[in-house]
């Protein structure tokens, strides 16, 4: 449900971008044992009922893998990663390539996923796991993870090119296109996926003010630069993930796709939605870290 946005070509370029800000904006410079024990013992139910055990390890490896984060996460590091590999801002060819290094590793899928995981962790409780585990083992649950690993995978990513160029050759039924907008509409994973790149793109603009020699921005600049970025990727969403699901759930039956909507309107799938959505950014955030400390320490 998170980031179809790698194979846009249309994002303009960061030079750009940059340029572009830095001229509209230069303008802007206790209490007692006995009763403590006693307030334990008659709260004990409620707080065995009001606070329920976080989700096991196993569990969550079990939905992770069911949905096919692994391949996903990748996604919004690599389209980034394309808009600095021409070094923009003209640094030292050695220290651009250091950066890139350790850009590399702070976003390294691995790691990316461990944190997602451990964020995921957090938010899952045994209120939803039972509900959640049931609907994994519904067999139109696993041709739609099917469809979402194949996507992801090199062989996906090739066969996206076909399956594009076949659409525009012979454009989907309008009834389709109206069910893959309702499932854009029903979950958050457009406006996470901008976020998700919102947030690789600050702290890699953070690292290249800290390295360059030239151009240092303010934190002023970094976010106007970042509003004028998130701007342009919601102007282009809607149109560009929409098309990216077509794609994914080519091969998807349209019964397959409306109860697989139908869950997103449930209350467990809108607790879900929020939950994935916000472990997604947790963990872009975790590696935002890494790599501006691993910047600030050279």
């Amino acid at each position: 449900m998170k980031k179809f946005f790698s194979e846009q070509k249309n994002i303009i370029s960061l030079a750009l971008i940059i340029k572009n800000q830095i001229n509209s904006m230069k303008s802007l410079t206790h209490r007692f044992c006995k009763t403590a024990i006693l307030l334990y013992v008659l709260t004990f139910p409620f707080m065995a009922t009001g606070q329920p055990t976080k989700a096991n390890a196993s569990f969550i490896d079990r939905f992770v893998n069911a949905m096919a984060f692994e391949y996903q996460l990748g996604e919004a590091p690599e389209t980034i990663r394309l808009q600095f590999e021409q070094n923009p801002l003209q640094l030292a060819s050695a220290a651009n390539e250091q950066m890139l290094e350790q850009f590399d590793k702070a976003y390294e899928t691995n790691q990316l996923l461990s944190d997602f995981k451990s964020a995921l962790k957090n938010e899952f409780t045994s209120e939803y796991q039972p509900k959640i585990t049931d609907w994994l083992a519904r067999n139109y649950v696993q041709e739609i993870s099917q469809a979402r690993r194949d996507y992801h995978t090199l062989q996906g990513k090739r066969k996206r090119i076909i399956t594009r160029y076949d659409l525009d050759q012979s454009p989907a039924a309008e009834s389709r296109k109206k069910m893959i907008s309702t499932l854009t509409e029903t979950t958050s994973a457009g406006e996470s996926s901008i976020e998700s790149s919102v947030i690789v793109f600050r702290s890699v603009l953070k690292a290249l003010s800290q390295l360059s020699t030239q151009r240092n921005f303010s934190d002023v600049q970094i976010e106007g630069i970042i509003n004028n970025f998130r701007q342009q990727q919601q102007n282009q969403a809607a149109n560009s993930f929409n098309r990216e699901q077509l794609i994914m759930y080519n091969q998807v039956s349209e019964d397959v796709l409306e109860r697989y909507i139908s869950f997103w309107n449930t209350e467990t799938g809108r607790w879900l939605d929020k939950a994935i959505s916000e472990s997604l950014q947790a963990a872009y955030q975790q590696s935002a870290k890494r790599f501006l400390e691993s910047v600030n320490s050279n």
